[in-house]
């Protein structure tokens, strides 16, 4: 339990605190399950810490110093963090939203195998009816996979080389084509262009249809021998951000960060000066593109999973529906994989698999042709228009 001493400290004020830490610079702080929900405690020096299973929900943190603190399991839902030092304190074991009130709970129903247009309509009915009485209800996203062994992982998660150079792909990428990106001011859009052109990147593509998901997942021929799946995902509201919000600045401008940057701020351990270096350069990639944008970053929002809905600004993006889960703290997707890494950090939306037998892919392909779900609708463009009209003239003479 926590040390009396130091609960009637703390209720001194932050003066006499800082004080008596400055005096004793090796004071042990024992806060071990100490009840400091909703306190004001902004400007406290913390480090070295031990806050473990402390109730820090709904407290105002601001600019508090937790370098080396114990913060395991120690609750910060509702807290506000913006411009705490959290360098070496393990954030990332603590809990850090309200899992409660903020994660979906998963429909139990089971789901027949996809094998007509119909059958996917079927299920998703399903799915749409249980969460239909929800308050703001919630929005589906899909995801077609055409072969099993796929995860749920973005491109630039997949391997090290690109996990370990993310920052310097883009800029690479950029400092090649400058033209392309003239214009984008804008780290989000920055990534999605280059995703589109084929970069490995941290984001996710989904879509708000479920036909363009069904046709990714059966229309690669080299893996027509292959079950396919469809991933569903069924989001509230308050995960959804527009590409020009603030959290989806902060997540998106962390990929352009050095790696060793990257990890201060989930919470590595790395040099002393990394953490505060680190927050200084977000800072100013976020104001390069938004200048109003206040040194406010809440650290809760690199561990959170989102949806981008990206600015329709490409043909491609348009036709397809296009959306992207991303996250800085989570490398896939699944909703184990996520309650397994921190049992702190929701999931959020819920997430259910449909089966697609290979035998039933040939024919759900030819009913997507029917409603003009076609690789040249989805990927507008004068190649596959060509690819089309050979394909068609290919098919006549057979």
């Amino acid at each position: 339990m926590a040390n009396a001493q130091h609960i009637e400290w703390l209720l001194e004020g932050v003066e006499a605190w800082n004080r008596r830490r400055k005096e004793n610079s090796d004071m042990s702080v024992d806060l071990v399950c100490a009840d400091l929900g909703g306190a004001k405690l902004n400007r406290f020096n913390l480090s070295c810490a031990n806050l473990t299973d402390a109730d820090l929900s709904g407290a105002n943190l601001n600019r508090v110093n937790f370098r080396d603190a114990n913060l395991t399991r120690a609750n910060f839902s509702n807290a506000n963090l913006t411009g705490a030092n959290l360098t070496r304190a393990n954030l990332k074991q603590a809990i850090l939203f309200d899992t409660t009130k903020e994660s979906l709970i998963q429909y139990k129903g089971k789901f027949v195998p996809v094998k007509t247009v119909d059958d996917l309509l079927k299920n998703i009915r399903q799915i749409s009816t249980y969460y239909r009485n929800i308050e703001n209800a919630p929005r589906i996203y899909f995801r077609g996979e055409s072969k099993r062994v796929w995860s749920l992982q973005p491109s630039a998660m997949r391997e090290l080389a690109y996990t370990s150079n993310e920052r310097d792909m883009l800029f690479d990428l950029i400092a090649r084509r400058p033209g392309d990106f003239n214009g984008i001011v804008h780290g989000v859009g920055q990534l999605v262009l280059a995703q589109h052109h084929g970069l490995q990147t941290r984001f996710l593509d989904i879509t708000r249809n479920p036909l363009v998901a069904l046709f990714h997942a059966c229309e690669n021929e080299q893996h027509c021998r292959n079950a396919a799946r469809l991933h569903v995902f069924v989001a509230p509201r308050h995960m959804i951000q527009p590409f020009n919000s603030d959290t989806v600045s902060v997540i998106a401008n962390y990929a352009r960060l050095q790696l060793r940057h990257q990890k201060a701020l989930i919470g590595d351990h790395v040099d002393n000066s990394d953490y505060d270096t680190a927050i200084e350069q977000l800072l100013q990639m976020i104001q390069s593109e938004k200048p109003y944008f206040l040194p406010r970053i809440d650290p809760k929002d690199l561990y959170r999973v989102i949806i981008v809905e990206p600015q329709q600004s490409s043909e491609r993006i348009n036709k397809q529906a296009g959306a992207f889960l991303v996250s800085d703290f989570h490398e896939r997707f699944e909703r184990k994989e996520i309650e397994e890494r921190n049992e702190g950090v929701p999931p959020l939306y819920a997430h259910y698999q449909l089966t697609i037998p290979s035998t039933a892919k040939r024919t759900i392909l030819e009913e997507l042709a029917m409603l003009d779900i076609t690789r040249e609708s989805l990927f507008p463009g004068l190649d596959e228009s060509a690819n089309a009209v050979n394909e068609s003239y290919r098919k006549q003479s057979e």
